[in-house]
């Protein structure tokens, strides 16, 4: 499912799994974030009923990034987002109303990744939107993957912080895995 909304706050999970926010703070035409709009109808197509991709109209992404920010983040990571001209994804299993990142469990997906290859986040979404069809949870994969490989490369994939509930993937990493697979 998709929708397009002038406000995050009355975003409800509904009989979702997840919740997809697709968040800009800007109006800059880049290939990401036209890769990104051409995809993400698609990408709620296949999610179905299990999960949501919302965006904001374009007139109120801004306002919307402030919603997202006015969220009790890291300080760290609300500085991060603010300074990334890039879109990102938030992934979230509750309303937005109600979600606290100290409190529930979240993922970010920082697109800045896909400057090169802005073409290749199909396969991302396509990823995302198969794990919510075989209902996985995907912030459980991420830290069991995560915890399993300690060790070996995908620990630069991923931060894992304790005691806080997300999860933030390093889209750049993986692609280069997997590119080197091919």
């Amino acid at each position: 499912m998709s929708e397009k909304v002038s406000s995050f706050v009355n975003v409800s999970l509904g009989r979702s799994r997840y919740v997809f926010y697709f968040v800009t703070w800007n109006d800059f035409v880049t290939p990401i974030r036209d890769q990104l709009e051409k995809q993400l109808d698609p990408f709620g197509e296949a999610l179905g009923e299990a999960g949501t991709i919302v965006q904001a109209f374009r007139s109120m992404s801004r306002h919307t990034f402030e919603q997202v920010l006015a969220k009790q983040w890291d300080a760290e990571l609300k500085e991060q987002l603010r300074s990334d001209p890039d879109p990102f994804l938030l992934v979230i299993d509750q309303d937005f109303a109600s979600f606290s990142p100290g409190l529930h469990k979240w993922g970010i997906v920082r697109l800045s990744s896909f400057q090169d290859k802005p073409d290749s986040i199909y396969r991302l979404l396509a990823a995302l939107a198969q794990k919510v069809q075989l209902r996985e949870d995907i912030f459980e994969y991420l830290r069991k993957v995560a915890r399993k490989t300690k060790a070996s490369r995908v620990n630069r994939y991923l931060e894992i912080k304790p005691g806080v509930f997300g999860v933030k993937l390093d889209i750049s990493a993986i692609l280069e895995d997997v590119a080197l697979k091919l």
